[in-house]
């Protein structure tokens, strides 16, 4: 009989099998919902890194860099033993300021003889270094580089060259090739013990120009740059810059794709000057420097023209100058950025260096550019670090009738943009007191110097490419739910295979080892490894946390699954209530059995 007030049992058979559907269909529901919402990830193979500079090292398989002194008959006088051991002492001397995990390399010195006395009729920098280039001994590769150790010679023996002033002093000089030379006193000829001592000062600058460390900076060009960093930031970034020695190149050499963008901007209303014939210029000047660079840089040249460009400081006038002048503390304001956004043409996968001609307005010209001391700068150009840099024309110099200006006015201020790209890259002397180089008129950079900064570029681009990856890996990590595709994958891969050719070219074995080859290899990965980086399917803004996707959910899920739940919990306490009142207690049973 059943119990007043409970209800029927056809009901309660219907509300169990109604719950039973929703409790199986949540059971297949949640697995086939979780299988269908999670996200994609593509194997990415970052535990095949390859080991860094500091990695090769320790294993001991870093190429060599082969150095030839060339000691003349006259400085060791008959001794071979004297350029044997004075080698010898230099290879170790210079180990001291080579450091294997930065540099990837390794110095070695070997010892070589000259017995041709030096012409007489061989008079000047130029002439010197054309003769010894044809005495240069037979280099065992590419990367040898050559030190010749001349006598000194007076005015009287013909001697204008550096290599033989005969006042002793300490300074090497670099030819346009691998080889540089310097003087030897003549009091100190064929004793190994005293021209070591003499030599004290050369290890350190050998081990600049050998592994391309960056130079101090002199020119009146750099003194504006650093002039014009006032606040205490860019002073601290800029010392930062010095000391690190790849400095400005991590920031513009990395990226294997470089642009240089000629921009002429018109000041004020100079409607007048709309054009300039900058082809032909730029192709006579910096045409060479780009061809010499071509082994580092995939490097294109664009051109614009920009009206109205008002500088974001005013000029002040100066009547005992007769011009408008700007202190150099206020070049780090020269560029209002917001207004000449048409100047930022710079992306992930190449890097540009603008180069700003700036001709003032008829209201501010003659512009002069005054350095701390209160000296004009000539000409009146500056650097911005990892920018660019500009260079201010005169207006006086150009007809006022002229609407274009013409190669031969253009011809200088691009001479000036070239040597503001040569410092931007890193191409400066290791030590400006003790090295000296010789100006490369041809291409605008000796091939020492070229040497060098392949081997700064490719270590920089495989440090580079490998801590993208790094970076890459560790976002990955922080963001589970982040999509990998297939493509990301792909360029991860490939970053990878080019990251290890690199190292495999540049820690070969062979003669000058294959530095080139890791640079192009190098490049390539850092260009695959900043599209993986970069891909918009992988942007951080695209992903919440998961204490946002809870708010997201609940919402959803806890209406549907509150009746549910509180349906099973309300039938699994009847099922326990009716449990106890369907036992009947022992005593009872064995009273009804007696009846």
């Amino acid at each position: 009989m059943a119990l007043a007030g409970a209800p029927p049992r056809k009901t309660i058979s219907s509300r169990r099998d109604t719950l039973l559907v929703y409790v199986v269909l949540m059971l297949f529901a949640v697995p086939v919902w979780w299988r269908t919402t999670e996200v994609y990830r593509a194997h990415l193979p970052f535990h095949t890194l390859p080991a860094d500079m500091e990695g090769y090292a320790a294993q001991g398989v870093l190429p060599t860099l082969r150095v030839m002194l060339v000691v003349h008959d006259q400085v060791s006088l008959g001794d071979a033993g004297v350029g044997e051991r004075t080698a010898r002492w230099l290879e170790q001397q210079t180990a001291r300021f080579v450091h294997a995990g930065k540099d990837g390399v390794r110095v070695a010195f070997s010892p070589g003889r000259l017995d041709t006395p030096v012409p007489l009729d061989v008079v000047g920098d130029d002439a010197l270094d054309r003769w010894l280039a044809g005495h240069v001994p037979l280099p065992g590769g590419e990367e040898t580089f050559t030190i010749f150790l001349l006598p000194e010679r007076g005015d009287a023996e013909g001697g204008a060259a550096v290599a033989a002033r005969g006042d002793g002093a300490r300074v090497l000089t670099m030819g346009l090739s691998m080889h540089g030379w310097l003087a030897v006193p003549r009091k100190i000829a064929g004793d190994a013990g005293v021209l070591k001592a003499w030599l004290d000062w050369l290890p350190h600058p050998v081990a600049g120009v050998v592994c391309g460390e960056r130079g101090e900076m002199s020119s009146a060009l750099v003194a504006a740059e650093v002039a014009g960093a006032t606040s205490e930031s860019q002073k601290k970034r800029r010392r930062r810059e010095q000391a690190e020695g790849d400095g400005g190149v991590r920031a513009l050499g990395e990226l294997p794709s470089l642009r240089l963008t000629l921009s002429l901007l018109v000041g004020g209303d100079a409607t007048r000057r709309t054009g300039w014939d900058v082809a032909e210029a730029a192709e006579e000047v910096l045409g060479p420097l780009a061809r010499r660079l071509r082994p580092v840089f995939n490097l294109s040249l664009d051109s614009q023209v920009l009206h109205f460009a008002d500088l974001a400081v005013t000029p002040e006038w100066d009547a005992t100058a007769g011009a408008y002048t700007l202190a150099s503390s206020t070049l780090s304001d020269f560029i209002n950025s917001k207004e000449w956004s048409q100047l930022d043409l710079t992306s992930s996968v190449t890097r540009t260096l603008h180069l700003l001609l700036y001709l003032p307005s008829p209201e501010t010209s003659p512009l002069h550019i005054i350095d701390a001391s209160g000296a004009r700068l000539v000409p009146g150009a500056f650097l911005i670090q990892g920018y660019g840099g500009v260079v201010v024309l005169e207006r006086g110099r150009t007809p006022e009738d002229a609407g274009t200006l013409d190669a031969a006015t253009l011809r200088a201020p691009l001479h000036t943009f070239a040597g503001q790209v040569r410092r931007q890259l890193g191409l400066d002397l290791p030590a400006s007191s003790l090295v000296r180089a010789l100006p490369d008129p041809a291409t605008g950079v000796p091939q020492w110097q070229l040497s060098a900064l392949v081997r700064k570029m490719a270590r920089v681009r495989m440090a580079s490419a490998a801590q993208t990856l790094r970076t890459l890996k560790n976002l990955i990590e922080d963001i589970p739910n982040m999509v990998i595709r297939d493509e990301i994958a792909s360029q991860v891969v490939g970053a990878i295979s080019h990251l290890e050719r690199a190292h495999e070219a540049w820690s070969s074995q062979e003669e000058g080892g294959g530095f080139e080859a890791a640079a192009a290899a190098a490049g390539k990965a850092i260009s695959a490894s900043e599209q993986a980086f970069f891909d918009p399917s992988i942007l951080s803004l695209l992903y919440f946390p998961d204490d946002h996707k809870m708010a997201v959910y609940i919402p959803y899920f806890v209406p549907v699954l509150l009746p549910v739940l509180m349906a099973v919990a309300k039938e699994v306490q009847q099922l326990a209530g009716k449990g106890r009142r369907g036992v009947p207690s022992s005593a009872g049973s064995d009273k009804e059995k007696t009846a």
